[in-house]
């Protein structure tokens, strides 16, 4: 993904910044209806309206990260659990390279039907953990 985020960063900035100075377009509006200041001092909000929308973006990449993460935990305690009650005993490695195919398949597909968001969050947010067979077994 580092070949994308060089893509989407700078558009991003740009989508930020863009948004930053057309929010002051109510504040000129405003100075230029009720005060006496020139229509430039509308851009005085400008920034504020940046850090707000740095957060903004910086508070969603973090959930859409935290999202992807529970759904793939979810989907690799799901391949584990599978394997253990077929009786198939996977190394980690093994374990992890099919929680990977599985789980992207699972996002291509979804992706193909339009609903992803729908499908991660319905991933990140279920209940139904599987339980740990070697841990009921050791018990």
């Amino acid at each position: 993904m580092p070949k994308w985020r060089g893509y989407w960063l700078p558009l991003d900035i740009l989508f930020t910044l863009l948004m930053a100075l057309f929010s002051a377009v109510p504040a000129i509006w405003a100075i230029q209806k009720w005060l006496d200041f020139s229509w430039y001092y509308g851009f005085a909000v400008s920034p504020f309206f940046l850090v707000v929308g740095v957060f903004f973006c910086h508070s969603a990449k973090r959930k859409a990260a935290r999202l992807y993460q529970s759904a793939y935990f979810y989907e690799y305690r799901r391949v584990r659990y599978e394997s253990e009650v077929k009786g198939i005993f996977r190394s980690e490695t093994d374990v992890q390279n099919h929680t990977v195919w599985s789980f992207t398949k699972k996002l291509k597909n979804a992706e193909a039907h339009g609903r992803l968001w729908k499908y991660i969050n319905a991933m990140a947010k279920t209940k139904k953990i599987p339980p740990d067979v070697l841990a009921q077994t050791m018990i």
